[in-house]
């Protein structure tokens, strides 16, 4: 009888229903059971059923890898994007200091020289000299105010 011979079972090739490891030797095993058995024996065939969902996975497999991927990419994308904005917003930060920074010196350096002038010109004595010496250190604690309030981050 059919059932008696080896590889069938009630009329069904079983004999290799082990998945292949790739897509290349699966692909190679459906054309040797196409070569080796007839159409009828092969539409039952267990051996074919398993391999061709063993391509089903495989190429299910690829697409959500391909999908992980390109989510994965546009992920990288989104956070690239966010760095060269923070990057942009930390040079604007950092000019705004300079340009503080340099404005604090001129201002300093102008005011150290009009200082100078009033005392050079002043007839008061040493009483004025004490009294422009302090609006010129109150006026560097100022300056150097402003320069602290230019360095704190901006929020």
């Amino acid at each position: 009888t059919l059932g008696a011979r080896p590889g069938w079972r009630r009329g069904v090739l079983v004999a290799r229903a082990l998945p292949p490891p790739s897509a290349k030797m699966a692909s190679g095993y459906i054309r040797y059971l196409f070569q080796k058995q007839p159409l009828s024996v092969l539409v039952g065939s267990t051996a074919l059923l398993s391999t061709g969902g063993y391509l089903l996975k495989l190429s299910q497999a690829r697409v959500n890898m391909r999908a992980h991927k390109i989510a994965t990419e546009a992920g990288i994308e989104r956070a690239e994007e966010r760095a060269r904005e923070a990057e942009e917003h930390v040079r604007a930060h950092h000019t705004a200091v300079r340009s503080a920074d340099e404005m604090v010196k001129l201002g300093t350096s102008l005011l150290d020289k009009g200082l100078e002038d009033k005392v050079a010109l002043s007839r008061g004595g040493p009483a004025q000299l004490a009294k422009l010496e302090r609006e010129l250190k109150a006026a560097k604690q100022a300056v150097d105010a402003a320069h602290k309030a230019a360095l704190e981050p901006a929020h």
